[in-house]
């Protein structure tokens, strides 16, 4: 049977002059809801009725419409359903799961229940129907649709986290099987009420099942190449320092943090200690301040490290700029390339993107690239994925000689190097410049200077705003910004 507007009130939640719109049965002389039909006062009476049956069975534990249970080591996992029966005319329950093609029915005519059906992880959504019967009674007492079983990644920082659509759409990319819960905003009512199970959406913000650009594009790219759902957590805040995204470790669920809307989120979705990744991108708002932004991530690491589980992986995207608008500041950039040294947490970078306006990205160029490296990186960490070109070009050491410096590089990959790439080397200790840079098979990077090399101390990459030219691998990932010592 076809759905039929039963009842309808329209802006709720406007100010107290605005006009409610509402109406019983569909308007035909408008919109079917009744939307801005702006008619609560031709009412001459304001009385509602309710007319509710009797519950036949009271159900205590149950999945959500639309949610994503984490997946375990069997590719699967188990959603219960349970509950008690409060009429006595009811003789039998019965729970009927349908998905991945097939059926599966389980009974009881205990007063209480519980059946633990378990399913796989696929690009198939489950349905759950529990019905009640008994003399004169066969009544369907709950169903829920939409169920899938699969990966939680979080991601979290600043405003390039939250991935906002600045230029370009990035809507193409949703899917059925991309998931989200609750809202990222930072009202903490509104984050508090917002306990159910949404699609991810990738152009807007702050609304339930946002998510950001470049997750929605990583999102989806995961599930068409591993056939597996992800729920994506996004709880970014645009413009704030790493202070602001600390846990209250009095009041780790405190509603009045960043930290306790994201991790309530997480623990009333039931995925808290399910994480498989955290993608972290922040630091423009520490304005190169990297004493304050290596102790404030260490002290975030430990606890998500505490709540999330010791399984999951940790993505640190090394800043374009600090403060924004800047690439000449390295210290905070440094400190975050170290991190992959000091941490346990793998880098991204975030050089070889040229749709870049100085601090945010359009989403060709930009945003869409973001997401294609991190799908690479986690392709390759959490569900085997190639290997080759995907790191982004991290160096080890600086070596002189003669006129020229040798930048080793960590792999073995080759690189891309664009002509006018040399412009971004700094020398420091020595009246020299770099003149031109070559790629050399082995993980070098050649760089022929002006003149002599002797007094030359160090080397600093430093990247640039804006379009290229880059030092990329085959994945286009960007040369991370480094300064190192020369030996």
């Amino acid at each position: 049977m076809a759905a039929k507007q039963v009842f309808a009130i329209n802006t709720f939640t406007e100010s107290a002059n605005g006009t409610l719109s509402l109406g019983i049965g569909t308007n035909n002389a408008g919109q079917p809801d009744w939307t801005f039909a702006n008619n609560a006062s031709r009412y001459s009476q304001r009385r509602l009725t309710a007319y509710v049956r009797t519950a036949l069975v009271s159900v205590t534990e149950s999945p959500q419409d639309r949610q994503l249970i984490p997946r375990d080591s069997r590719n699967g996992a188990v959603v219960p359903v349970a509950g008690t029966v409060t009429d006595p005319g009811v003789r039998r329950v019965q729970l009927r799961v349908t998905g991945n093609g097939r059926t599966e029915t389980f009974s009881s005519s205990s007063k209480s229940f519980r059946f633990t059906p378990r399913v796989t992880a696929g690009l198939h959504e489950y349905s759950f129907e529990l019905r009640a019967t008994g003399p004169g009674i066969d009544r369907v007492v709950a169903r829920r649709d939409g169920v899938v079983a699969g990966d939680v990644l979080v991601v979290q920082g600043q405003s390039n986290a939250e991935a906002a659509k600045y230029s370009g759409a990035a809507n193409a990319e949703e899917s059925p099987y991309l998931r989200s819960f609750g809202t990222p905003t930072s009202d903490g009512t509104i984050s508090g009420a917002d306990r159910v199970w949404h699609y991810a959406t990738g152009d807007v913000t702050n609304q339930s099942g946002s998510v950001g650009q470049w997750a929605i594009r990583m999102g989806r790219k995961l599930v068409d190449t591993y056939k597996v759902p992800v729920a994506l957590f996004n709880g970014a805040h645009g413009g704030q320092p790493i202070s602001f995204f600390q846990r209250n470790d009095a009041a780790p669920n405190d509603l009045g943090s960043n930290y306790g809307r994201l991790r309530q989120r997480l623990q009333a979705a039931g995925v808290l200690g399910n994480v498989r990744g955290v993608l972290w991108y922040q630091g423009e708002s520490d304005n190169d301040n990297a004493a304050v932004h290596v102790a404030g991530f260490s002290e975030l690491l430990q606890d998500w490290r505490s709540d999330f589980g010791t399984a999951s992986r940790y993505y640190v995207y090394q800043v374009r700029t600090s403060p924004c608008g800047t690439t000449t500041n390295m210290n905070l950039r440094e400190a975050q390339r170290q991190l992959g040294d000091t941490a346990g947490v793998t880098l991204l970078s975030t050089n070889g993107l040229s749709g870049h306006d100085g601090c945010h990205y359009a989403y060709l160029g930009g945003y869409r690239e973001m997401g294609d490296h991190a799908f690479a990186v986690l392709g390759r960490d959490l569900y085997g994925g190639p290997s080759a070109g995907v790191a982004p070009p991290n160096p080890s050491a600086v070596t002189a000689g003669g006129s020229q410096l040798v930048v080793q590089l960590r792999s073995t990959d080759p690189l891309t190097v664009d002509a006018g790439a040399h412009a971004d080397f700094v020398v420091e200790g020595g009246a020299v410049s770099v003149t031109s840079v070559a790629y050399q098979p082995g993980g070098k990077l050649v760089l022929t200077l002006s003149g002599p090399a002797t007094a030359v101390t160090g080397l600093t990459y430093q990247g640039h705003l804006g379009a290229g030219p880059w030092i990329t691998n085959a994945t286009g990932a960007g040369l991370l910004a480094f300064k190192l010592p020369v030996t």
